[in-house]
C-alpha cells in the first residue's frame, strides 16, 4: 500500500487515536478517510478507515468530526455511524484467508474507526495498470484464475453469513506480496448511507455496479456480487471496465442493442471462447440471466478449462497406471506417514493369461419387461472362476425405482446404489485367475462428502472436541485455513471422531448410518463399468480435484464436479474418504466387513481410506488406490468421509 499526500480533511500525521499513531494517508471519498497507522503497543502497522461523510459532517480544529447543523443530516449521520459500527463488527466475526482481517472497531473523535490488518502488496488495479501501460499481453487465464478462484471462495464465505460485498472491483481486490489475493473495502454501509442521502451514485463504481444497485428499491442478491466480479474479470482481460449498467439500460429502453462489447468478442485474441463466455454470463444485464450462486459461477469457470483441450495431460486415461514406488510403497509427506497399496489384478499369485481362451456364446439384449430384442453370436473371452471365497455371480440388475431422500436433521442427500458384482482392485477390464469377484447388495449412499456445515451441527449440540492429528491442530475441522466454508468437506476428523458423529446422527435420526466398507466404496465408485480408471466415465478433470495447480492443493466445495455413473459427487479426488474396513495389504475378505466402533480398538489399529485428494497427483485419484494411516486416532487435513444408510426409506 502506498501513502499519498495528505488530504485537507484527514487527521494530522502523528496524531494518536486509540493507541494508533497516524503515519500516512491512503485515500478518501465521500464516506471517509483511510490511513496507514502504527500501533504503539503491538508495534504493528495497520490500516484504519474513518467514518467521515463530508456531505453530512465537518472536522473541527481539534480533529473531532461533528454533524452539520441540520436535523435531517444529523439523523442520517448518526444512523450511518451505527450502521458502520455494526458492519465492522459483522466483518470482524468473519474469518477467511482471502478476506481482509478486521482487527478492531472503536469510537473516538465523535466518529468511528475500523482497523484492518496491513498487508504488503498492491491492488489488482495497480498491477493490471502496469501491464496495460506497457502494452503487454494481458495476464494468462491460468494467472487470473489463481487470483479469482480464491476470491470466489471468499465470496462464498461472505454469502453464507448473509453478507453482500456490494463493491467488488479491481481496486478492491488486493494482491499481497506473498501472492495471496484479498477482498477489501466492503460497500454495504457506504451504499446504505448514500441511499439514505438520496445520492446512490456517490457510492457506486460505474462499470462494476449492477443495474439493480442504481435503484433504492433494487433487489440486491448474490447475483449483484457476481456481476461486479465478472466486470473485474472483464477489466483484467480487456484492459478497460465494462460500459455502465445505466447506459446499457437506456439502450435497452430505446430498443437498441446492448452497447457492451462482449468479452467473447473483445478478448478473443488472447483467451479461449469458453473462458470469455463465462465472463459474459456473469455480466448479463438481468440478474435472472446470471449464474445464481457463486458455486455455480465457479463451476462454470472450472468446467470450461477442459473444453476443447484434447492434448491436456489430464486426459490420459490409460489403464497402465504407475505408482511412485511400484506396486506398493511408503510415502512420507511432512510428518504424515501413509501406506498405499495398489492392487491391480494379481494379489499373491502370478496372473494367468486367458486372452486365447475364446468360444462362441450367445448374448441376449433384453428390456425391463424381459422381452428378447436381439440375439447374435460373438467371440468372447472366457474368464476363469475367480480365486475367492465369494462365488462368481452374474450381475443381478436392481430395477426397483428408489427415490433419493434427505436426512432431515443434516440435509444429507442419499441415493440408491443397486446391487451387483465387480472385480475388486482391477480397473483394466481384463479379468485374471487371481482376481476376486464380489457381489454387493444394494445400499443407500451419500451423494456428497459430509460437509463442515453438517459436522458443525453435531459440534454445537454435543460440544464434542476432536483430537489433534498430523497436519491438524485440535478442533481444526472448522479452521478456515483448511476448509473455508460450510460447503467444503469436513476434514481433520479422525476415524474415531467420525464414529462419534455417526452415533450422534443415528440417535437423533432413528436410522442407522455407517461408513461404507472398502468393497462398497469401490463398487459405488465404479458402478456401471468395471474398467473405469476413475470414479466415473469422464476424463479426470471433470470428476475431481487433484494436484494440478487448479485445486491449489486444497479441497473445494462439494458438488462442483460431474457425478459418476450413479450420481455420486467427488468420489474421485477432493478429499480422501474413510471406510469402515480394517487395513490389509492384500484383499482377504476384510474389505467386505464392517469394523464396528464397539470393538475394542487400540491406537495401532488401521483402517482404509479411498479416492485421492486435491493434495495428491492424478495417479492417486483412481478407483483402485488404497491408503491407510498408522492409527484410527489420527486426523489429516485432506481426509474426510461420506456415509451410507442401511435404512431403505
Amino acid at each position: 500500500m502506498q501513502t499519498q499526500s495528505l488530504s485537507k480533511d484527514a487527521l494530522a500525521i502523528d496524531r494518536v487515536i486509540h493507541d494508533y499513531q497516524i503515519k500516512g494517508y491512503l485515500s478518501d471519498d465521500f464516506f471517509g478517510v483511510t490511513y496507514l497507522a502504527y500501533h504503539q503497543q503491538t508495534k504493528k502497522t495497520a490500516v484504519i478507515r474513518e467514518y467521515f461523510p463530508t456531505e453530512l459532517s465537518v472536522r473541527e480544529l481539534d480533529g473531532f468530526v461533528v454533524p452539520i447543523d441540520d436535523e435531517t443530516k444529523k439523523e442520517i449521520f448518526n444512523w450511518g455511524l451505527d450502521y458502520f459500527v455494526e458492519e465492522s463488527q459483522k466483518l470482524q466475526s468473519i474469518s477467511h484467508k482471502n478476506i481482509v482481517e478486521v482487527i478492531d472497531c472503536f469510537k473516538e473523535n465523535g466518529t468511528a474507526y475500523r482497523v484492518t490488518k496491513y498487508y504488503k502488496g498492491q491492488t489488482l488495479k495497480q498491477w493490471l495498470s502496469i501491464i496495460h501501460s506497457l502494452d503487454k499481453p494481458p495476464p494468462s487465464e491460468k494467472k487470473l484464475l489463481k487470483i479469482f478462484m480464491p476470491i470466489l471462495d471468499a465470496l462464498i464465505a461472505l454469502h453464507e453469513d448473509d453478507y453482500l460485498h456490494r463493491n467488488i472491483k479491481p481496486a478492491n481486490i488486493y494482491l499481497c506480496a506473498s501472492g495471496r489475493p484479498l477482498l477489501i473495502d466492503f460497500g454495504a454501509s457506504k451504499q446504505a448511507i448514500a441511499n439514505k442521502m438520496g445520492s446512490l451514485n456517490l457510492s457506486l463504481s460505474s462499470g462494476y455496479a449492477a443495474k439493480e444497485q442504481y435503484s433504492s428499491r433494487g433487489n440486491l442478491s448474490v447475483c449483484t456480487d457476481i456481476y461486479a466480479l465478472s466486470a473485474s474479470l472483464y477489466y483484467a482481460v480487456i484492459g478497460k471496465k465494462p460500459i455502465a449498467a445505466l447506459d446499457r439500460g437506456e439502450a435497452r429502453d430505446e430498443g437498441m442493442a446492448d452497447p457492451l462489447i462482449a468479452a467473447s468478442q473483445a478478448g478473443k485474441k488472447y483467451y479461449r471462447p469458453e473462458f470469455l463466455h463465462v465472463i459474459d454470463r456473469g455480466l448479463a444485464y438481468l440478474p435472472k440471466e446470471r449464474p445464481q450462486t457463486v458455486l455455480e459461477f465457479k463451476r462454470l469457470l472450472i468446467e470450461q478449462q477442459y473444453k476443447n483441450k484434447k492434448n491436456h495431460r489430464a486426459y490420459k486415461t490409460s489403464s497402465s497406471n504407475k505408482m511412485l514406488l511400484g506396486g506398493g510403497g511408503v510415502i512420507f509427506i511432512g510428518s504424515l506417514l501413509l501406506l498405499f497399496t495398489y492392487q491391480q489384478s494379481s494379489q499373491t499369485k502370478q496372473a494367468h493369461d486367458v486372452s486365447n481362451k475364446t468360444k462362441k456364446i450367445k448374448t441376449v439384449a433384453i428390456d425391463l419387461n424381459k422381452k428378447v430384442i436381439k440375439k447374435k453370436s460373438v467371440n468372447k473371452k472366457v474368464i476363469d472362476k475367480p480365486h475367492s471365497r465369494f462365488p462368481s455371480l452374474k450381475t443381478k440388475v436392481d430395477i426397483v425405482n428408489k427415490k433419493p431422500w434427505k436426512e432431515e436433521n443434516t440435509g444429507m442427500k442419499f441415493i440408491w446404489i443397486p446391487k451387483g458384482d465387480f472385480i475388486i482392485g482391477n480397473n483394466t477390464g481384463i479379468a485374471k485367475k487371481s482376481d476376486k469377484r464380489l457381489f454387493i447388495e444394494g445400499f443407500w449412499m451419500g451423494v456428497y462428502e459430509v460437509t463442515i456445515g453438517q459436522y458443525r451441527q453435531f459440534i454445537k449440540k454435543t460440544a464434542y472436541k476432536t483430537a489433534a492429528g498430523d497436519n491438524c491442530n485440535k478442533n481444526d475441522w472448522g479452521n478456515p485455513n483448511i476448509s473455508p466454508s460450510d460447503e467444503h468437506p469436513v476434514t481433520c476428523v479422525s476415524w474415531l471422531d467420525v464414529q462419534t458423529y455417526i452415533k450422534w446422527l443415528n440417535e437423533k435420526s432413528g436410522k442407522e448410518f455407517r461408513l461404507p466398507t472398502e468393497a462398497q466404496w469401490e463398487y459405488a465408485c465404479r458402478k456401471g463399468s468395471e474398467r473405469q480408471t476413475y470414479c466415473g466415465d469422464k476424463p479426470l478433470p471433470y470428476l475431481g480435484y487433484y494436484d494440478t495447480g487448479i485445486s491449489e492443493r486444497k479441497s473445494q466445495p462439494v458438488g462442483l464436479k460431474s457425478t459418476n455413473t450413479v450420481g455420486l459427487h467427488d468420489m474421485t479426488g477432493n478429499v480422501w474418504e474413510w471406510t469402515a474396513s480394517e487395513y490389509t495389504r492384500f484383499y482377504n475378505g476384510k474389505e467386505m466387513e464392517w469394523l464396528s466402533p464397539d470393538t475394542p480398538i487400540d491406537s495401532s489399529k488401521r483402517v482404509m481410506f479411498r479416492g485421492g485428494s486435491a493434495m495428491y497427483e492424478e495417479q492417486y485419484a483412481t478407483s483402485v488406490y488404497r491408503g491407510s494411516p498408522s492409527s484410527v486416532k489420527l486426523s489429516y487435513d485432506d481426509v474426510g468421509f461420506r456415509l451410507i444408510s442401511v435404512e431403505a426409506d
